[in-house]
């Protein structure tokens, strides 16, 4: 208890797409620090 993460939320499994791909997934959130920092509308 007490740890906090930092995590980015993608709109795909990028283990699932060409490696040419990844950079093309869009970022649906990103967590920093246990609060969210970005939330795609």
């Amino acid at each position: 208890m007490g740890k906090l993460a930092d995590l980015t939320v993608l709109a795909e499994d990028f283990t699932r797409v060409d490696p040419g791909e990844i950079k093309d997934i869009p970022v649906m959130a990103t967590m920093v620090g246990g609060e969210f920092f970005y939330e795609k509308e």
